[in-house]
């Protein structure tokens, strides 16, 4: 009786455990993001697995300026549908690694509307992204161990 109570209490902890680590995201996946009240939306881009890490996964956003964001890893128009500039680029230093509680705070700007799911990147482009990243002179190291 004893053992039952306690196995259905960590199957509980375990659903509620796994309902925590992301919105259903994956490597690849992209979603929009701004400053709370601003206009302009920057992509994001997923290029870690989060179930190699226990929901834990790399996040790093495109701009289209060079300059600041260190020109390390360029991506064309049409990469992906949302990148619409002659040039994009990734911006390496500000990669950030979402957690559990990171996922929830994407999940609470996706029912609020101010993050916005959209298209996937290609598994290319994200390869790409990964390579630049594992070189890259602007990367965190503690990102480091994540890229896969």
């Amino acid at each position: 009786r004893d053992f039952c109570n306690r196995r259905r209490s960590f199957v509980r902890f375990l659903v509620e455990v796994q309902s925590k680590v992301s919105p259903n995201m994956d490597k690849g996946d992209c979603f929009l993001m701004g400053a709370l009240r601003g206009r302009t939306k920057h992509l994001w881009v997923i290029i870690t697995d989060p179930a190699k890490f226990g929901g834990s996964a790399v996040i790093v956003n495109l701009s289209t300026d060079a300059l600041r964001s260190g020109g390390e890893c360029f991506l064309a128009a049409g990469e992906h549908p949302w990148l619409i500039q002659p040039q994009s680029w990734a911006c390496f230093k500000d990669a950030m690694l979402m957690t559990a509680s990171g996922w929830n705070d994407i999940q609470t700007g996706i029912n609020m509307g101010f993050i916005i799911p959209t298209d996937r990147m290609p598994a290319d482009s994200v390869e790409k992204l990964i390579a630049a990243a594992r070189t890259s002179r602007f990367l965190s190291p503690v990102l480091l161990p994540y890229l896969d």
